[in-house]
């Protein structure tokens, strides 16, 4: 078993920072109380550089983004630093707000259908925020909408501009979402969970415009996704997030060939193999929300490896030779859990101690 030697600081990403999210901590009124849906969220989005946040439904993805977007429900409590080009998202005034979300930062949602208004064109909506906002008029406007259309894969753009959300099938109205996201010429782009609904096909179409746009304009990226393998695939470095906190943080390669996290090797396990005709590996238990884990590691319930400190106390995320992991026992399972990719990810999962240590 290798060991690896902490670090004390977080790694710097290759590139300049364009977004840097620190010990983000956001709590939402449930019943009058308020409920944790974030409890510790780190990480750094480069520029020109794509990251993937990835993890089951409800650890807090599209909660992360809505705070980047400052975007966040009624009451909720936000705890922690955002920073844009190192401006304090939280502290910016209405006025400079409106200004980063038309020009700095954009968002690609996961339901075209639920974020363009179906009684206005097509057109109505690419042009609305160059026109409002950025003042510039309607014709000029036009022209430039008509050239993203055409960039992102309608050749007819002009044609569209007059039809209304029903008109245009799944794909088409996602990639309309893409050029309305790249319209303003955003430093920043939030893309969550943006190929859920499509086709295999349309979804490798829809990545490919991203990447395109990303090498081209210098984007910066934050892809949100369940789908691992697509997000190894069209990002330069991925998160892995689980209950409200990150627990991973790597590139895509090393975290496919050397886990860190017993969460991430499950993710990885439960991957369907191509041509393989077997049941489908699982994390054993029931995913957690951000609300329903204790003071311990927020994923110590389903843990084949949890100890009485996994339970107690939680793990922060550390650095350990170029990577990012919160668990207390990442050094001791450096090589343990890459076999859980070919076995099991339960409590019979190899180096599970019978009682905790």
């Amino acid at each position: 078993m290798n060991t690896l030697e902490p670090t004390t600081t977080l790694p710097d990403t290759a590139v300049e920072p364009a977004v840097a999210i620190e010990h983000l901590q956001v709590r939402i009124p449930v019943d009058g109380s308020p409920a944790p849906v974030i409890h510790d969220v780190t990480l750094t989005i480069g520029r020109g550089e794509a990251v993937g946040l990835v993890g089951e439904s409800g650890s807090g993805k599209s909660m992360t983004a809505r705070a980047l977007m400052r975007m966040l429900p009624d009451g909720a409590e936000v705890h922690g630093a955002i920073r844009f080009e190192g401006e304090d998202v939280q502290e910016m005034s209405p006025r400079r707000l409106r200004a980063y979300r038309a020009s700095s930062i954009a968002m690609i949602y996961q339901n075209p259908h639920a974020h363009i208004n179906p009684l206005r064109t097509v057109g109505d909506f690419l042009v609305e925020g160059l026109c409002q906002v950025q003042k510039v008029p309607r014709r000029e406007a036009e022209q430039k909408v008509v050239a993203l259309l055409v960039a992102v894969g309608i050749a007819d753009g002009a044609r569209r501009l007059s039809q209304y959300p029903h008109e245009l099938s799944g794909g088409l109205l996602q990639r309309v979402m893409i050029a309305a996201a790249l319209a303003t010429e955003p430093d920043v782009i939030l893309a969550d969970e943006p190929t859920t609904a499509l086709d295999v096909t349309t979804q490798e179409e829809v990545i490919a415009i991203l990447r395109e746009a990303q090498v081209q304009r210098g984007l910066s990226i934050l892809l949100i996704t369940h789908d691992l393998d697509l997000a190894g695939a069209a990002c330069d470095r991925l998160a892995v997030m689980y209950a409200g906190q990150v627990v991973e943080v790597a590139d895509g390669a090393g975290l496919v060939e050397r886990p860190l996290h017993p969460y991430s090797a499950g993710l990885l396990a439960a991957r369907p193999e191509i041509g393989v005709r077997a049941r489908l590996r699982t994390v054993p238990g029931r995913p957690a929300s951000g609300f329903e884990v204790g003071d311990g590691c927020v994923f110590a319930e389903r843990c084949a490896f949890v100890t009485e400190q996994c339970v107690s106390e939680r793990p922060q995320l550390r650095s350990l030779e170029g990577r990012q992991v919160a668990c207390h026992r990442a050094e001791e399972l450096d090589g343990v859990l890459l076999p859980l990719a070919d076995g099991p990810v339960g409590a019979d999962a190899p180096g599970q101690d019978k009682e905790p240590s």
